[in-house]
């Protein structure tokens, strides 16, 4: 069975983030699935402040179910058009978990770290290897997935992260790190662009 989540971004009007995000986590208790809530700390100003679901635990037939629990119910259809209408924008992802998180307390985490790569087109599959080993390098091991449907290249890396401290470390190794320039410089070569956020979880069931 293949494991996998949902992801839905919310991006809020103006002056109504902590109205949604109330509305928001009474709508991911409703479905009795794990998963967490975030709302954005830090990103690039180009980008929207979002408050974003995780619903976890789930394999892809699981996602199927819940999807269409959700159709058929008016409750739920309700729930979800009253979360829209606070809302800017709203999008929904399924992303297939390549490898899931390792050696991470999830109750410890404040923040979670969500990193976007793009691969050169065809390289998609090579960029997941090459993350793959890097990947194993790390105690605490993030976990990598890449969308059901959207841009075919993206490939994402995603990290429960306790404190800021830890973050500003992890970014350093990454970067500047000669154990890690192997693997810097592979990735790097199939890399054609990337962005992190990062997101301080408010919610988690």
């Amino acid at each position: 069975m293949t494991s996998a989540l949902i992801e839905i971004r919310r991006v809020p009007l103006p002056g109504k983030e902590f109205i949604l995000s109330e509305g928001v986590k009474k709508s991911l208790e409703a479905t009795g699935k794990s998963g967490i809530i975030t709302a954005t700390s830090a990103s690039s100003h180009r980008e929207s402040r979002d408050v974003t679901t995780a619903i976890t635990g789930l394999t892809l037939n699981e996602v199927t179910e819940l999807e269409s629990s959700i159709l058929n119910s008016p409750e739920a259809q309700s729930r979800l058009m009253a979360l829209e209408e606070l809302s800017v924008k709203v999008t929904y992802q399924t992303l297939v978990i390549l490898a899931p998180p390792e050696n991470t307390d999830m109750a410890k985490a404040q923040y979670i770290n969500r990193r976007y790569l793009k691969a050169k087109r065809g390289q998609s599959q090579l960029l997941i290897e090459a993350l793959l080993e890097w990947r194993d390098k790390f105690n605490k091991k993030p976990m990598v997935t890449r969308p059901l449907a959207s841009d075919l290249d993206i490939v994402r890396i995603t990290s429960p992260i306790e404190t800021l401290e830890e973050l500003a470390g992890n970014i350093s190794t990454i970067n500047t790190d000669p154990d890690h320039k192997k693997n810097r410089d592979a990735v790097s070569e199939l890399t054609a662009s990337g962005f992190q956020t990062n997101s301080r979880i408010i919610h988690r069931v």
